[in-house]
C-alpha cells in the first residue's frame, strides 16, 4: 500500500519569498492569484520556489488542488489557465 509522509513547515518572510528573474514574489500573493483561475481550489494552493543554479534564479513550483466540476476540459487546461493568470498578472504587474 501507499505511504505519505508530510512535514510541517514553519513559513518565514524568506522562506515565503521567491527571487525570480530579479523580481520579488510572495507565495501568499502567487496562491492568491493561482485561486482565481477555474478549477483550482482556493485554500488548497501552495506556491514555493525552487533554486535553479543554471540560471541563478528561483523556478516557482505550484501545487494545486483541482476541481473536478469545475476543471473544465481538463487537468492540463487547467493547469495551463493558472499559468495564464499568472503570467497575466505578471505582465500587469510591470507595466
Amino acid at each position: 500500500s501507499p505511504e505519505f509522509y508530510t512535514a510541517a513547515l514553519e513559513r518565514t518572510v524568506d522562506a515565503d519569498r521567491l527571487i525570480m528573474n530579479g523580481q520579488n514574489y510572495y507565495a501568499h500573493d502567487i496562491e492568491a492569484i493561482a485561486a482565481t483561475a477555474p478549477g483550482a481550489v482556493a485554500g488548497l494552493i501552495a506556491a514555493c520556489g525552487v533554486a535553479d543554479l543554471e540560471s541563478g534564479t528561483d523556478r516557482l513550483v505550484l501545487f494545486c488542488a483541482l476541481d473536478p466540476a469545475d476543471a473544465g476540459p481538463g487537468a492540463a487546461a487547467t493547469t495551463e489557465t493558472i499559468r495564464a493568470v499568472i503570467l497575466d498578472r505578471e505582465a500587469q504587474r510591470g507595466a
